[in-house]
């Protein structure tokens, strides 16, 4: 994934990623020892997405949550400083990236076409989930964003469908787009940073990873229901959803990408990875 690619004036998915959002990971002066592969990860596909040539990044956030309604950011730019009440350490995390409103539009419109409760919002202060993995992603803020919230009443199935509908909305507008899941893999409430996920959830994670990294979408697909409720996977596996249902295995082989270690911060299983055309 690290080989550049050439542009090209066709729209499309160039991939699709997960990627961890904690605040610890932010500075790399202070990350814990315990942290730094999993921080090392996160840079790793940011330098490989950063080299596939995007004009956009799409992200759902495990840490926007909305009750009954998705939401998607269509802010021309955001700008602001993220200092989330929710963050486990102090943060204060300045942002200032272009968004894509003619995207968020267009996007609001397949989710209500599809019957999905939807709104556009503006003036949109980030969480922590969307800030991180775009400050790791992209540092330098120039690749635009558009943001997506994740809906508490939505299912596994709504999810597949927001992300089949990002990759449609991406081919339609001429949109170079990668969707960036905001989550952890495995995830128990605990304290002490140092915890990990019962050994029966990392266990499962590793099944679930080599079903993805192998390129087997379908399989991972079938098995997201039952992989979820074994692993306790944050946001009951929403945003892994749009993460698979941005690929299209009807139409395209994929290959997995691994980057950095598997770890845990807290409880809650991190690592990233990406899937992309073969």
């Amino acid at each position: 994934m690290a080989r550049p690619v050439a542009r090209s004036l066709e729209g499309r998915l160039l991939a699709s990623v997960v990627t961890p959002h904690s605040p610890k990971l932010v500075d790399p002066a202070d990350v814990p020892l315990y942290a730094r592969g999993i921080r090392a990860g996160a840079e790793a596909l940011g330098a490989a997405v950063r080299a596939l040539g995007p004009d956009l990044l799409v992200v759902e956030s495990s840490h926007w949550a909305s009750p009954f309604l998705w939401f998607v950011g269509a802010d021309p730019q955001h700008r602001g400083v993220c200092r989330d009440p929710d963050a486990s350490r102090t943060l204060d995390l300045p942002y200032d990236r272009p968004g894509d409103p003619p995207f968020a539009a267009a996007l609001v419109d397949g989710l209500r076409g599809a019957g999905m409760p939807v709104s556009s919002t503006t003036d949109l202060a980030w969480d922590y989930g969307s800030a991180v993995p775009l400050h790791l992603i992209d540092p330098e803020n120039r690749l635009p964003a558009v943001l997506v919230s994740t809906c508490l009443l939505g299912s596994l199935d709504d999810g597949l469908r927001l992300g089949r509908l990002v990759r449609q909305t991406a081919e339609t507008l001429g949109r170079r787009a990668v969707f960036v899941a905001s989550t952890a893999f495995a995830a128990r409430m605990v304290r002490g940073p140092r915890a990990w996920s019962p050994e029966a959830a990392l266990a499962v994670d590793q099944e679930f990873l080599r079903l993805v990294l192998n390129g087997d979408i379908a399989a991972a697909k079938a098995a997201l229901p039952a992989y979820a409720e074994a692993s306790g996977v944050e946001m009951g596996g929403r945003p892994l959803a749009a993460f698979l249902g941005a690929l299209d295995e009807t139409a395209e082989r994929y290959r997995g990408e691994r980057f950095g270690e598997y770890g845990a911060i807290a409880g809650s299983g991190h690592v990233s990875i990406a899937v992309l055309p073969q």
